[in-house]
């Protein structure tokens, strides 16, 4: 079942968030086809590349596999 995120989480945050075993993030913000990222979410990309962390919007599993994860 879906669950929304707690009422004052930070707008824009990935569906999901991987910590690999160097502690390097990477979000992952998933999109049906043609659905775009909203405002809050482009701005939480920006700054993850801001930072050095990934951030990709995925459509598919084969999206993701591309990435490499």
């Amino acid at each position: 079942a879906f669950r929304a995120m707690p009422k004052f989480t930070m707008k824009g945050i990935p569906d999901i968030i991987v910590i690999d075993n160097t502690g390097h993030f990477i979000g992952l913000e998933v999109k049906m086809p043609k659905k775009k990222l909203s405002p809050d979410q482009e701005l939480f990309k920006e700054r993850c590349k801001a930072c050095g962390a990934e951030y990709h919007l995925v459509r598919d599993i084969d999206d993701v596999k591309e990435i490499g994860l």
